[in-house]
This record gives structure tokens, sequence and C-alpha cells, in this order.
């Protein structure tokens, strides 16, 4: 399965608690600056707190645009800075959420597993 429709299963699942389907939903909208952030060249706007991202990536391009580029074609997006950091500190919030709800996961899994007490 496609990780997009294993997070969508898990977000509609109908014994989700709210805050856990946000999550979900945050985790896999933050999924697009992380690929902007490992996938595309970078450089920062001289006096503005923003960045540019650029590609030439086709496969990228048609991800995104759902057409193959024509040649020379590239592929940027801008971004504030300050919307940034304000999504890093959002992940972190999430990353701590992940490690407490995984761990209620594994515990819950292992009381199937042994059976009735």
């Amino acid at each position: 399965m496609h990780l997009s429709d294993i997070e969508t299963i898990l977000e509609t699942a109908p014994d989700i608690a709210p805050n856990n389907a946000l999550a979900l939903r945050r985790i896999k909208e933050f999924r697009k600056l992380r690929n902007l952030l490992s996938h595309f060249a970078v450089k920062r706007f001289p006096t503005e707190d923003a960045l540019v991202f650029v590609t030439k990536s086709a496969a990228d391009y048609n991800r995104v645009l759902g057409a193959e580029p024509d040649p020379g074609v590239v592929m940027t997006a801008v971004a504030d800075l300050g919307q940034i950091r304000d999504v890093c500190r959002m992940i972190e919030e999430i990353q701590h959420w992940l490690s407490a709800a995984t761990n209620d996961l594994e515990n819950a899994f292992l009381k199937t597993r042994a059976g009735p007490a």
C-alpha cells in the first residue's frame, strides 16, 4: 500500500481520537515541506526572510502538476522562513505524540497477543 492510503485509512478509522486524526493529517501535510527541503535546491533571499526552492526533476514536476514538463522547464517554490520555523515546532510536538501513540499501540498489541489474563 502507498503511504498516503495507509494514512487515509488510519485518519478515517471510526474509533480514532480526534487529536490522533489531526496529528496524522498534519504529518501528511508537512510531508510536502519535507520533500521541498530534501529534493529541491534552495537559496535564501538576500534581503528577505524567505527561501526559494528549485528543481528540474521531471518526476517531482509530474507529481505536483500532473503533467510532463517541457524540456528545460524548472519548478520553483518560495517559502517564508517564519512559516518553516513554525512548522518545525509543530513537527516536534507531533514527534512527542507519535512516541506516546506508538507506545500505546505496541502495548495494546502485546495485550491482545498474550490473550486473556
